[in-house]
């Protein structure tokens, strides 16, 4: 339970704060050993205020478990190391949660027992290899692992986010232009000509009739617009939600083997490390699979799980997911053979990191030239309905 207590100190001082406990009794004990006499407490019902918040970031999670390494290095308690992070950190959000998983393990819960509280904020990949570097007593070697692992995360995604910008950009303002253009320009121009007695063509009578649409429609239009982009942001997290976004990726032909190269270079990245921290394969492989959110590969990871259990190699396991590539699998044979996973996992990794990198730069080099067609024809049309009507006029006057 959470309690908002108020007290006075030994200088004399009246302090406040917050803190979990078991219920009242373990508060009046826990002010008594920091000697604070209670003038008065309050038990706070509320629900987790994070729920409904983002998560922290790669690059946040990276440099937390850079700097809590760091300390635990130096020989400083996990409990005083986390209170010189919540110190220094710039980010207030973390700060409070810092301070709450703070006050759950001074109540007695472990590190990853306090962590687990902020599931919405930690991922669970991270709140379970927390777990185990407390089990194992390699709490540094795990820190040092995922603190590479956030960080090349952070860099991936930034190259997919940095690749996407310009296309999205540039065809939500072509599509803002054109519409703008519709609204204001199209009646404009028929307006002052005797459209009643001609004979327009259907490009024409389209954009027309798009025109009175809108124009009818009037200041409706911009929140009809928020709305839509709402409700396909709500049917978003929905599906994201239960894994159905993820299955359609892996399903569409045009993202299929973009986004199975994503997969192939988590995946060899994280079996890598967790197998040089410490970590068994067969446990690694379920803690793959239980912190993906796709179906799809959660069915695949399961085969070689199972296959494992059977009493299969990795090799054999990997091949039954249907997944990797014979390149990877052969690779793999070789390194069980001669004992060197890790190493083997590390240079497959280094080849798919730069597979995607070429296939990212190949969508780009792709996506540029559709889009000056798409903004070429959408433009160019808009100018055919109007300039047919007019040479027409021309014509018929001359």
């Amino acid at each position: 339970m959470e309690y908002k207590y108020k007290g006075i100190n030994v200088k004399g001082k009246i302090v406040s704060g917050k803190v979990i406990v078991e219920d009242h009794w373990s508060l009046m004990e826990r002010l008594e050993e920091e000697e604070i006499y209670c003038i008065k407490y309050k038990e706070l019902h509320k629900e987790n205020t994070y729920l409904f918040k983002r998560r922290i970031s790669e690059k946040n999670l990276s440099t937390f478990c850079r700097n809590l390494k760091n300390n635990l290095k130096a020989g400083i308690p996990l409990v005083n190391a986390l209170k010189l992070l919540e110190e220094h950190l710039g980010d207030k959000r973390l700060c409070e949660i810092l301070n709450k998983v703070i006050n759950n393990i001074k109540s007695g819960l472990s590190f990853s027992e306090s962590l687990e509280k902020f599931k919405n904020v930690f991922p669970e990949f991270f709140i379970t290899l927390i777990h185990f570097g407390e089990e194992s007593g390699r709490l540094q070697q795990i820190l040092t692992f995922m603190e590479k692992y956030y960080m090349k995360e952070y860099k991936r995604r930034k190259k997919i986010i940095s690749v996407s910008i310009y296309p999205i950009g540039l065809f939500i303002f072509v599509l803002i232009m054109g519409l703008i253009a519709i609204y204001k320009l199209v009646p404009a121009f028929f307006n002052s000509m005797d459209i009643e007695n001609m004979k327009l063509p259907y490009i024409t009578r389209f954009y027309l009739g798009l025109s009175r649409v809108i124009n009818s429609l009037g200041i409706l239009v911009l929140p009809m617009g928020i709305g839509i982009f709402i409700g396909i942001s709500f049917i978003h997290i929905y599906l994201k939600g239960k894994g159905i976004t993820y299955n359609l990726k892996y399903k569409n032909p045009l993202m299929k083997n973009l986004e199975k190269n994503r997969f192939c270079c988590k995946f060899t990245m994280a079996l890598s490390m967790m197998i040089g921290s410490g970590i068994d394969i067969k446990s690694s492989l379920i803690l793959l699979r239980n912190c993906e959110n796709a179906i799809y590969i959660k069915e695949r990871l399961n085969r070689c799980i199972e296959g494992l259990e059977r009493g299969d190699s990795l090799y054999e396991g990997l091949k039954r997911c249907d997944i990797f590539s014979n390149y990877f699998l052969s690779t793999i044979y070789i390194g069980e053979i001669n004992g060197s996973i890790e190493e083997v996992l590390q240079c497959c990794n280094e080849v798919f990191e730069e597979e995607l990198e070429g296939k990212l730069d190949r969508i780009t080099s792709l996506i540029e030239p559709l889009l000056i067609v798409f903004v070429g024809l959408f433009i160019g049309s808009i100018i055919i309905a109007i300039m047919i009507p007019l040479f027409n006029m021309y014509n018929t006057k001359f």
